[in-house]
C-alpha cells in the first residue's frame, strides 16, 4: 500500500488519483534477495487501472524498512507492507493516501519438527503467533476504507 508522512500532504498536497503518483517523489525497494519481489510502483498502477507510466523516477533503497524509514521522513511515497506500516499509520507517523493495496506473494510458516509438537513452550508460542496474526489480519480488514487521507 502507498504511504507518505503527513509532513508530505502538506508540502505535495495530496494525490487527487493514482495518475497523480506519476509526478510524486517516489521511493522505490530494489531488494534482489526477496524472491519473489515484492510488488513495485508499476505493478500498483496497473492495479489502480493505470498504463505504463514511464520510468517513475524516484530514490531506490536496498531493503523495505529503509523505503519505509525515507517516508517516515518525508522524503516522498513508498510502497509498504501493511503489517510492517499499520501502527505508523494508527499512530498517524504515516498515512495512506489511496484505500488500493496489492497483496504480496509471500507465505509464512512455523516449522518445527513433529516429536516437538507437545512440548508446551511450543505449542504455546503457536498458539500465541496465530492469534497475533489472525488480530492483525482483523485489524487490517477494520482499516480498510478508513485509510488517513490528506
Amino acid at each position: 500500500m502507498p504511504v507518505c508522512s503527513p509532513a508530505f500532504l502538506e508540502r505535495h498536497g495530496a494525490p487527487d488519483d493514482p495518475e497523480a503518483i506519476a509526478g510524486a517523489p517516489l521511493l522505490h525497494v530494489t531488494d534482489g534477495s526477496v524472491r519473489p519481489p515484492l510488488p513495485g510502483w508499476q505493478d500498483w498502477l496497473r492495479a489502480a487501472g493505470l498504463s505504463q507510466l514511464g520510468a517513475l523516477d524516484g530514490i531506490r533503497f536496498g531493503a523495505c524498512h529503509l523505503a519505509i524509514e525515507a517516508a517516515r521522513l518525508g522524503q516522498g511515497l513508498a510502497l509498504a507492507v501493511s503489517t510492517l506500516v499499520a501502527d505508523d499509520i494508527r499512530s498517524g507517523t504515516l498515512v495512506a493516501p489511496f484505500a488500493r493495496s496489492l497483496p504480496i506473494p509471500h507465505t509464512y510458516a512455523l516449522t518445527y519438527p513433529p516429536e516437538h509438537a507437545t512440548r508446551p513452550a511450543l505449542r504455546c508460542f503457536r498458539s500465541w503467533l496465530l492469534s497475533f496474526a489472525q488480530g492483525r489480519k482483523v485489524a487490517e480488514l477494520s482499516d480498510k476504507g478508513h485509510a488517513a487521507r490528506g
